[in-house]
């Protein structure tokens, strides 16, 4: 509970992971990932009943469509993506005590990347 107080007061400051402790950097960036995670998870749901239905308006006997089908391809391959971008990046930096948070650092960018991609497709037309 404190670590959420403190993470609504850090966004608030408009400052992310400033504490100069190491456990302090690990505990926020970790809350950032964890907060990218659940918003990408609440927009992958809308998208999904988004792709759902678009696949049931343009269905019809002969021709079916396949949205959700490519979407949840596309999203495995996304994940497997981050994860092996995710873990490449602390060893680029040159590993160190600062691993977990650049790791998380990177989760929650290209997580935030992610939903708002999703977020787009919801907006396709017709």
């Amino acid at each position: 509970m404190i670590l959420l107080m403190m993470l609504a007061a850090l966004q608030a400051d408009g400052e992310q992971c400033p504490g100069v402790s190491q456990v302090s950097r690990r505990d926020c960036a970790g809350l950032y990932a964890g907060q990218a995670d659940a918003e990408m998870n609440r927009q992958w749901r809308l998208t999904v009943r988004f792709a759902h239905d678009r696949d049931d308006r343009r269905s019809f006997p002969g021709v079916e469509m396949h949205t959700y089908d490519h979407l949840l391809r596309a999203q495995k391959a996304w994940l497997a993506y981050r994860d092996a971008q995710c873990d490449s990046e602390p060893d680029a930096a040159g590993g160190g005590q600062d691993q977990f948070v650049i790791d998380k650092q990177c989760f929650e960018r290209l997580t935030r990347e992610r939903t708002r991609q999703l977020k787009e497709m919801t907006e396709w037309q017709n």
